[in-house]
């Protein structure tokens, strides 16, 4: 069974997405490890701050009329990504949003660094609920995957603005079963919504 990062970075590209601005941290340094196989495919670009990330993918975004996927870990994508995640859903160019809750896993952490929303932690979703037009949690690592297509839709579907796809640690480091529903089906042809031309807005 595949890995759900590698399910996650599949998603992307059957998609279209071509740039991913980021750094690793938390449960997302799986994913950023897959992403360094699809360099061909999927440009990979890290920076030195999350609001950087963030508003190099908003300006893409409104340039290219498509979404580019911020990723890092929860609590600074939530905080120092911010600026630029706002800018985004108030200026309605898309972006993708990957994070996650750095609940435990692998590498455990502090409470002060889990964005799970239990006592003594903060509460990512409702941060993100508050600044984008669509956030879902994953739990498991299906609906990682599907959470991953849902907020690609909802990013260039209707008035464009960013779309979080935030994860329990479980749901990064999970395998899926891809033979047992829901089922996943391929995410092409995502990001071909038709633009209505200039001269029809007028």
């Amino acid at each position: 069974m595949p890995s759900a990062s590698e399910m996650i970075v599949q998603t992307l590209e059957e998609a279209g997405i071509e740039y991913v601005f980021g750094i690793p941290g938390g449960g997302t340094g799986q994913i950023f490890q897959v992403l360094e196989t699809k360099q061909d495919r999927i440009k990979t670009i890290l920076v030195r701050h999350e609001q950087v990330a963030a508003i190099m993918a908003d300006a893409y975004g409104r340039a290219a009329g498509k979404p580019a996927a911020i990723m890092g870990q929860g609590l600074f994508m939530g905080s120092n990504a911010a600026f630029g995640i706002m800018e985004s859903m108030l200026s309605s160019s898309p972006m993708l949003v990957i994070t996650d809750t750095s609940d435990g896993g692998a590498a455990q952490r502090p409470a002060n660094q889990s964005g799970a929303g239990e006592y003594g932690s903060i509460d990512l979703q409702s941060m993100f609920k508050a600044m984008t037009k669509y956030t879902t949690l994953a739990t498991d690592p299906k609906e990682a995957v599907l959470g991953a297509q849902m907020a690609i839709k909802h990013a260039v579907s209707g008035r464009p603005g960013p779309a979080t796809l935030l994860m329990r640690s479980a749901a990064i480091s999970g395998q899926v079963d891809l033979e047992s529903p829901p089922f996943i089906h391929n995410a092409s042809g995502f990001l071909n919504t038709v633009k209505p031309a200039r001269h029809q807005l007028t």
